[in-house]
């Protein structure tokens, strides 16, 4: 049986497959990221909750001064929201398409979903400027909007939840497979049972 990915080589494995949309995630390479990955934003998060009281606080004490230095504080906490969320954006699409490999899927739901997590940035704003609008096009296209998100979201939740694929399949070897040591990328399924696979994490369950 090949060994599980720990909490430490989780981490690693994220940066070292940064681009790599080849290969596959076993379950516990998945979960952890998202173990570290809470360790990012809900620090963060909980901040600008906690600063966002703290203005309210201040602007009905009359405290003009305090509030415009909580509001710098907010403003550099979603810079680097966002700036963490730019920087994660593509190896959490990436790893997201290794666990889809890992349970024999491709990667065409994954990036359908990112691009409509993207859409919905540009939506929002157009949606909350025509808030008080009767606008009946506009109210339809963003519910449907939000039920396709919903049922993307629930279907991926089910899919990274899955076990491996036990056996080999054309992204890499399965946790049955002969373990096998690390080296050239095979093209083909007929080469995992030939060669080794570039992949840095498909040797880990």
């Amino acid at each position: 049986m090949e060994e599980r990915v720990s909490f430490g080589e989780a981490f690693i494995l994220f940066w070292k497959n940064y681009i790599n949309f080849t290969g596959r995630a076993r379950r516990a390479e998945f979960w952890w990221w998202m173990l570290w990955s809470s360790f990012l934003f809900v620090p963060l998060s909980a901040l600008a909750i906690i600063i966002v009281a703290a203005m309210f606080f201040t602007l009905l004490n009359g405290l003009i001064l305090d509030m415009f230095f909580s509001l710098f504080v907010l403003i550099i906490c979603v810079i680097l929201f966002v700036l963490i969320c730019l920087v994660l954006f593509i190896p959490n699409l990436s790893l997201l398409i290794r666990r889809f490999h890992d349970t024999g899927r491709s990667m065409i739901v994954p990036i359908i979903y990112m691009a409509v997590i993207l859409g919905y940035n540009f939506i929002q704003p157009i949606v909350a400027a025509n808030i008080n609008e009767n606008n009946s096009v506009l109210w339809i296209f963003a519910l449907l909007f939000m039920l396709t998100f919903t049922g993307l979201t629930i279907y991926i939740l089910i899919v990274v939840l899955l076990p491996s694929q036990p056996e080999d399949n054309k992204y890499g070897r399965g946790p049955a497979g002969k373990k096998f040591e690390q080296g050239h990328t095979p093209t083909s399924h007929k080469s995992y049972s030939e060669t080794t696979s570039g992949s840095h994490h498909t040797h880990y369950e």
